[in-house]
């Protein structure tokens, strides 16, 4: 058993630590940031987190991880228990976290790409030259 609380760290240091975490246990009122949340799911890393006052829409009960009331301890040490008690949840759990990260992501890049094509259409072309300041043929 053990608990690390690292407290500021580097990205490169949150990924290790996250990548060989049994879960992420986020216990606070406000939502942990999202790219720490991006991070863990990416990597795989089941979360368990009090529900708060908004939580992330990123969390997804019994989908991503386990959201449990922000006042309710018992739960919240319940949930831990279980995911550490439980490979198959775990295994499920970061299954779908790591699907939907990289839906998530393929989706953002796809919209990014799109604007940049846009945006290059956009752009008139000087006689001779494309965009990309290529000769013309």
């Amino acid at each position: 058993e053990q608990v690390c609380f690292a407290g500021m760290q580097p990205p490169e240091r949150i990924r290790a630590l996250l990548a060989s975490s049994l879960c992420l246990a986020h216990a606070a009122d406000q939502p942990p940031a999202d790219l720490t949340l991006e991070t863990s799911l990416a990597l795989g890393t089941p979360i368990v987190s009090s529900s708060g006052k908004k939580p992330s829409s990123l969390l997804i009960h019994e989908e991503t991880g386990l959201l449990v009331p922000t006042t309710n301890l018992d739960r919240f040490q319940a949930a831990l228990s279980q995911l550490a008690n439980n490979p198959s949840l775990r295994e499920s759990l970061a299954e779908c976290a790591r699907t939907r990260m990289a839906f998530r992501i393929n989706r953002q890049l796809g919209e990014r790409l799109e604007s940049i094509y846009n945006d290059l259409l956009r752009k008139p072309v000087s006689s001779g030259r494309s965009s990309f300041g290529c000769q013309g043929r």
